[in-house]
């Protein structure tokens, strides 16, 4: 069954996606499915925060240490890989990064 969204629904999604929450966790939180979250997501026009140099740099060795490429960690952050690479190239002395 369609359920419509309330205020208070929308105030919550709103909420979750600024804190940073994806749309699976969102979904689970709300009892609706990823793609409901998608949905209202998208036609609601809602954005995340890009984030500073500075919030990029300090998750950047947690990425790293996980093994993800700077591709999976742009997507992750919701920032370009371009901007990726350039804070990259900024911190990768300061992680003891050294190319092979």
């Amino acid at each position: 069954m369609n359920r419509g969204w309330t205020d208070f629904d929308q105030d919550r999604l709103e909420k979750m996606w600024a804190d940073g929450m994806t749309s699976s966790q969102i979904a689970e939180a709300t009892g609706r499915t990823r793609s409901a979250i998608m949905g209202r997501v998208h036609r609601c026009g809602l954005r995340r925060p890009r984030p500073t140099a500075e919030q990029v740099k300090a998750s950047l060795a947690e990425h790293l240490s996980h093994g993800r490429t700077i591709s999976q960690i742009s997507n992750r952050l919701g920032i370009t890989k371009s901007h990726c690479y350039a804070v990259f190239a900024q911190v990768k002395d300061d992680l003891g990064w050294q190319a092979v």
